[in-house]
């Protein structure tokens, strides 16, 4: 038994393409994105050198706490991407859905400074006079 219905319709096609991101903005991206990449390794290389903190440790007049110290230093080392890599995905996600993205990368800089100074008071707290 054949039937002469016709197939369903399939639903109209999407008229208006997505919205593609300016060429300034990729460009703005890419290069905040580089920029603090760089400035991060730097930063996580200058975290490293807070473990000179803990010289004094041990000549009979410093004691120090070497959990605090570790991560203090650990904190302060991976600051930089803990707050760079989730806000470069969320904006090249943004961009590829044709949205601004500039200026997600720049919410990473508070983020960074905020865990550093965390590492840093750690480290400091470690040391005791």
């Amino acid at each position: 038994m054949t039937t002469d219905a016709a197939p369903p319709a399939l639903p109209p096609a999407s008229a208006e393409p997505r919205p593609r991101a300016r060429t300034g903005d990729v460009v703005a991206t890419v290069v905040e994105i580089v920029l603090l990449g760089a400035l991060g390794l730097l930063a996580t290389i200058g975290a490293a050198l807070l473990v000179m903190a803990s010289d004094s440790c041990g000549s009979g007049t410093t004691e120090c706490d070497t959990g605090l110290l570790g991560a203090g230093v650990l904190l302060a080392a991976v600051a930089p991407w803990v707050a760079l890599v989730p806000a470069a995905v969320w904006a090249i996600a943004r961009l590829v859905r044709g949205r601004s993205g500039w200026w997600v990368v720049l919410l990473s800089v508070p983020g960074y400074l905020v865990l550093a100074g965390v590492g840093v008071l750690l480290v400091a707290r470690g040391v005791t006079a």
